[in-house]
């Protein structure tokens, strides 16, 4: 049985297509009219349905490489105080494991993408001195994967980092560069935080190395804080 509602809704539905009808001088059949009249009431509480349901957020979640390839994910951190910024990256394999990792601070006065290219460019130097090649990159920026992969010329501040970055890419065999959401770039994101903070470089971590005097290299080991990002 309808309710009291529904009943209104459809007489509200009834009396539009009885004025619609009127107004544009057409004769409807009261069984076409009824028919009608009970679609647009289907529809109605279809919409009315949908709209009670939560709004849907689809889980973004790492894009795994193929099998038997490398995934580099690179971000940059932008720090409030004097410019600061922290450089981070993760290379994984297709089972989510932790090859390797970098932390590093970052050159003052860079912008946001002036910054996540200086990261590309800092994972690929570790990429090398871990002697890896053929792997592809992971970018959470769309941006800089159009530059890198277009390879458009640029004449602004960054135009020597994006020179160097190709040139490694060319050197690493870099098999290709896509863009992988924010969301799923948590593990890059949280070492570059550790770059801005000024990870405690003198700390133990097994594995670690030193790539220069600012960059810290986790190989096999990795920072703590980490495991629980690596599953997502």
């Amino acid at each position: 049985m309808m309710s009291k509602a529904d009943l209104e809704r459809f007489a509200c539905c009834a009396w539009k297509l009885r004025n619609d009808s009127l107004h544009g001088k057409q004769i409807t059949r009261v069984d076409n009219m009824v028919e009608n009249t009970m679609e647009m009431l289907a529809v109605f509480k279809s919409c009315e349905e949908r709209s009670k349901l939560p709004p849907f957020s689809p889980q973004v979640h790492w894009l795994k490489p193929r099998v038997n390839t490398l995934l580099l994910n690179y971000d940059g951190a932008m720090g409030r105080e004097q410019g600061s910024r922290g450089l981070g990256g993760c290379c994984r394999d297709h089972d989510r494991n932790f090859i390797c990792g970098f932390a590093s601070f970052g050159p003052s006065g860079l912008d946001v993408l002036g910054t996540k290219l200086v990261a590309v460019r800092e994972g690929l130097l570790m990429m090398g001195y871990m002697g890896f090649t053929r792997f592809t990159i992971g970018l959470d920026s769309q941006e800089a994967v159009s530059i890198l992969k277009d390879g458009l010329d640029w004449w602004s501040n960054i135009g020597n980092v994006v020179e160097d970055v190709r040139r490694l890419m060319v050197d690493r065999e870099v098999a290709g560069v896509f863009y992988q959401h924010w969301k799923g770039n948590g593990v890059a994101h949280s070492l570059a935080q550790h770059g801005l903070r000024g990870y405690n470089y003198s700390k133990v971590i097994p594995g670690e190395k030193k790539l220069n005097e600012e960059t810290k290299v986790w190989q096999e080991g990795k920072p703590n804080e980490l495991i629980y990002k690596l599953g997502t």
